[in-house]
């Protein structure tokens, strides 16, 4: 199982989410992994690892691809789920899009363990098989702060639109377009709404994301998450 996480925009917090996302589901599946592209994962998780074979690394070489492949670069970080970092600090987003990180990425979507991909930004002049990439993801989910620019970018990519599960919408005070605005123009649903608090801010800061589990983050995932099928109907909303 694999879901992407993405944004048209950056620093809207899509690590976060993806983060975030990962450990709700980590409450009630086995085996979680989240996939690093960007190498912020690690500090938003609050962990430290000294990795010298990451998974930028296995997308630039010419491995075999398959599981196993996968497994080398997979470390526990916390309980419940692991993340696949990269090896070193990157200016750039490892390109999960290329023609490796697509077959990677199609190992991912048929693994009994659940991935969750942050894929970071895809702006409109990058990542020309990003939509591909979406087409091999079962379920993608979309980071927006509701601004003028950010509707502007994704509005033009129907391509990227037409493969996207649902917005996750960081809700910031004061802003002049909301809910209705997003729907209206994107004619997608909002699936989650995650409000701008000092509280998650300090969280991050510390490293504590996943032992505070800050509710105005993890409670609207939850409910996204069993909204797209990704958690049992039964389970039970903290």
């Amino acid at each position: 199982m694999l879901i992407v996480v993405w944004s048209p925009k950056g620093g809207v917090g899509t690590s976060v989410v993806a983060a975030s996302l990962a450990a709700v589901l980590s409450r009630s599946q086995p085996d979680v992994r989240l996939v690093d592209s960007g190498g912020d994962l690690p500090a938003v998780c609050g962990a430290r690892l000294d990795i010298r074979y990451g998974f930028d690394d296995l997308i630039d070489s010419d491995s075999e691809i398959s599981p196993l492949a996968l497994d080398a670069v997979t470390h526990d970080i916390h309980e419940g789920f692991r993340v696949l970092p990269v090896s070193r600090e990157r200016w750039a987003h490892v390109n999960i899009a290329s023609p490796r990180g697509l077959a990677l990425a199609t190992v991912m979507a048929r693994s009994l363990s659940t991935f969750v991909l942050d894929a970071g930004t895809f702006a409109t002049t990058t990542t020309t098989n990003a939509a591909e990439l979406l087409a091999i993801a079962p379920c993608s989910l979309m980071v927006l702060r509701p601004c003028f620019l950010g509707l502007q970018r994704v509005s033009a990519r129907g391509e990227l639109l037409d493969r996207t599960s649902g917005v996750v919408l960081i809700d910031e005070p004061h802003r002049a377009l909301g809910v209705r605005d997003v729907h209206a123009v994107l004619h997608r649903s909002v699936v989650a709404q995650i409000p701008v608090r000092p509280e998650i801010a300090r969280a991050i800061d510390a490293g504590m994301l996943l032992r505070r589990e800050p509710t105005e983050v993890f409670r609207p995932l939850q409910l996204a998450a069993r909204r797209l099928g990704l958690l049992a109907l039964q389970e039970s909303v903290a």
